[in-house]
């Protein structure tokens, strides 16, 4: 049996981790004022940016909040970083919605 690999070491978490660190740079922004902004230390931030704190939905929000981008702009961004993915999985969807696939019994 393999073991299965953690999500935070997966090519598409290193480009949420990088693609928020460009953002909040872009947006001059520094780990200190997000830091405040969120009442939490500056090691929080750089801990989760770099990929030692694993960033849930609720912090990514307060984050990108705190970096003045929208959420749907970010998510956007992320995921024409893997169209190939992307491209699958409307695929699996569009076959869902058709009713394509089929349950397993």
């Amino acid at each position: 049996m393999t073991k299965k690999k953690k999500t935070i070491h997966t090519p598409e978490y290193r480009a949420l981790l990088a693609l928020l660190r460009e953002r909040r740079r872009q947006s001059g922004v520094t780990q200190v004022e997000v830091a405040a902004t969120l009442g939490e230390s500056q090691a929080f931030v750089s801990k989760c940016e770099r990929g030692d704190r694993r960033i849930d939905l609720i912090d990514l929000l307060r984050i990108l909040r705190a970096i003045g981008v929208p959420p749907d702009e970010f998510l956007t961004e992320l995921e024409e970083r893997f169209p190939a993915r992307s491209d699958a999985r409307r695929r699996t969807e569009a076959n869902v919605t058709s009713g394509r696939v089929r349950k397993s019994s």
